[in-house]
């Protein structure tokens, strides 16, 4: 199988001349298209072309190599492959799959890449039926081949890999030239062949805005998607299933997060899962207009502005779960992008014990949660669970039957046996009403969602004065730095107060997927990236998930938590408004707290084999070298501070 790119396949054949390829490659290096759509776009090949060039060559590297150099299989699994899909006559992809060394997705989504085809999960609401109809139940079933849609004249047809000649002629036939191949996986082909076929319905979202009526009292701040607005939509029925999808697939998924993002020539819906983007599909760029049509209509935005960025949010019920969708367009260089927010209102909230923390910071958290007032700040970046952690919070404090009141935009879930409201959006003297509103309401604890970043965060920090206690989340990098990034919104006053303040900074990692659980002896670059003095790795067994059935051949399964703990001490109050730098706010922390940085407590969860080594460089924050190094711990005192059950120890 050649490796030579396609560009240069198509020059070398006189497709294309030196000049046109230079071109191409120049626009897909700022536009992010594949090389051949590029080439089609500037009209300098055609998509038959294309096909015929592809086939003849099968271009690039062979899938048992490409999976080599990934890590994904050993060599050992290659050589028994090889001989395996040589004396079976089956094709390698197969029989890696047979002995579970990849999913049949994980083969579709390689094929996508070595053949510069678009790649498609199908489902059955999503095909045309009309499309759909032109192709005999024989021929469909026999070369494994779905029509899935009919968009400006092109028809996509789902393939499993490379058809023959005959194939491609005899779908010529009925569809013409305007033909946009993609690769699906066989049984997901096959599956949703077979459910159109016998008109049975494929296990989807239920109508989303089926809502009683009685329940949307708590769906406060969010728009209904309920059934007057989808009749008030007209005829838009492939637009609802498009939005059915896109949502149920990332529901099967686990996603957190949808985004539905234009590209040169397609629209590429990837889904965040455990932290990390996952290519899930491409869909051709004449579904994008119905589709954020209806996503906008849902959640209320202006359906025919398509120029400015908007935010809105949607609710549903989505196998008999609540979901609160919370929407962003952006305006790219090809237009407006979506990104979807997936929360679960019915979930139940974590206990405080199962988030991660070590025994000390869980022993310091308490400590905070149990003073009778103060400051307790969870920072970190956008999706590193800050309003997991401070949801378990607000219940552990509810089972302590004090009276939770919360301030929340919007109110995300529900949380029995607390008060929960909305935080107006509009004006900041609105925004005063409401804090001292909650304060006469005699709580115990006082709740909000998240500290804004204007002239109203010093109304959420004054609520602490007041001699409440105080809960909230903050974008931040680590503790320290959410010291010095309140600075500039009146943490001056605060400090200057005797007021208990606890900042707990946090990170989710990855955990080894316990079924395919292997040593491993990681890198010494990565190991000599963390700021641990005189640390011998040689001590310590490392491992990661190799990939199997179980993990989906990721490694990985779930999530826990990296914590930071500062208890803000004098010193520590002293430094601050000194105005002393972050190393010697740290260093105050060092001496008069046990506290532990994100990267030790990584660090710490590698050896004890709960994640690697590499996923904790992956989200812990690193300074420069000289920074860390200054105050920098042994492993073994880590371990130590780490497992102290009194503050201090």
């Amino acid at each position: 199988m050649s490796a030579t790119p396609l560009g240069e396949i198509l020059r070398e054949n006189g497709i294309i001349s030196p000049i046109q390829l230079s071109e191409a490659l120049q626009i897909q290096k700022e536009e992010r298209g594949r090389i051949g759509d590029v080439l089609v776009t500037l009209s300098y090949v055609t998509k038959r072309q294309l096909r015929y060039i592809i086939k003849e060559y099968k271009k690039r590297i062979p899938l048992g190599e490409y999976l080599l150099e990934k890590g994904i299989i050993s060599p050992e699994d290659l050589e028994f492959a090889l001989s395996q899909s040589a004396s079976t006559q089956k094709p390698i992809g197969q029989t890696l799959i047979s002995r579970g060394l990849i999913s049949e997705e994980e083969l579709a989504k390689f094929l996508s890449e070595q053949l510069d085809m678009p790649f498609v999960v199908p489902y059955q609401r999503l095909v045309d039926t009309r499309v759909f109809a032109q192709l005999t139940a024989g021929f469909m079933r026999h070369n494994k081949i779905l029509p899935l849609s009919k968009e400006e004249g092109i028809t996509t047809v789902l393939v499993p890999g490379l058809i023959d000649e005959a194939t491609n002629l005899q779908l010529e036939t009925v569809f013409g030239h305007d033909i946009e191949l993609a690769i699906a996986p066989t049984s997901r082909i096959e599956e949703t062949i077979e459910a159109l076929l016998g008109q049975k319905q494929l296990p989807v979202i239920e109508e989303l805005g089926a809502i009683e009526e009685s329940d949307f009292q708590e769906d406060i701040g969010r728009t209904d998607m309920g059934v007057d607005q989808f009749q008030a939509l007209g005829s838009e029925t492939k637009a609802v299933e498009l939005v059915n999808y896109v949502v149920s697939e990332a529901m099967r998924d686990g996603a957190s997060d949808i985004h539905l993002e234009p590209l040169l020539d397609r629209l590429q819906v990837r889904f965040r899962v455990n932290g990390l983007m996952t290519h899930k599909a491409d869909l051709p760029l004449g579904i994008r207009n119905p589709l954020f049509g209806r996503i906008k209509a849902l959640s209320g935005m202006n359906v025919a502005d398509s120029n400015h960025a908007q935010e809105g949010r949607l609710v549903g019920n989505i196998e008999k779960l609540k979901v609160d969708l919370r929407v962003s367009i952006f305006i790219g260089i090809y237009g407006e992008a979506i990104s979807m927010r997936l929360l679960h209102q019915d979930a139940e909230i974590s206990d405080l014990h199962d988030l991660g923390f070590t025994t000390n910071a869980y022993s310091m958290c308490r400590r905070a949660l149990e003073q009778a007032s103060g400051l307790i700040l969870f920072a970190g970046p956008p999706g590193t669970g800050k309003t997991t952690s401070f949801f378990a919070a607000l219940s552990y404090l509810v089972e302590k039957k004090l009276k939770v009141i919360t301030l929340e935009d919007p109110v995300e879930f529900l949380l029995p046996g607390a008060v929960q409201g909305q935080i107006p959006n509009r004006r900041d003297a609105e925004f005063s009403d409401v804090i001292n509103s909650a304060i006469h309401q005699d709580p115990d604890v006082i709740g909000v969602g998240e500290i804004p970043h204007d002239i109203r965060a010093r109304e959420v920090l004054s609520a602490a004065l007041t001699g409440h206690k105080l809960i909230t989340t903050f974008h931040a990098a680590d503790s320290i730095g959410a010291l010095l990034r309140l600075s500039d919104l009146g943490l001056e006053t605060f400090m200057k107060s005797s007021t208990s303040f606890t900042v707990i900074s946090q990170r989710l990692v990855r955990k080894i997927c316990p079924s395919c659980k292997t040593s491993i002896v990681p890198e010494q670059r990565d190991i000599e990236m963390f700021p641990i003095r005189d640390f011998d790795p040689e001590r310590y067994d490392f491992f990661h998930g190799r990939g199997c059935s179980s993990c989906n051949n990721s490694g990985f399964v779930g999530r826990t938590g990296l914590f930071e703990v500062l208890t803000v001490t004098d010193e520590i109050r002293d430094a601050f408004l000194r105005g002393e730098s972050s190393p010697e706010l740290l260093a105050k922390a060092r001496r008069t707290t046990p506290y532990l940085k994100l990267n030790e407590v990584g660090m710490l969860k590698a050896i004890r084999q709960v994640t690697t080594v590499e996923e904790v460089l992956r989200v812990a924050p690193f300074g420069s070298r000289e920074t860390d190094m200054r105050d920098p711990l042994t492993m073994e005192e880590i371990e130590r501070v780490s497992e102290s059950m009194v503050f201090g120890e």
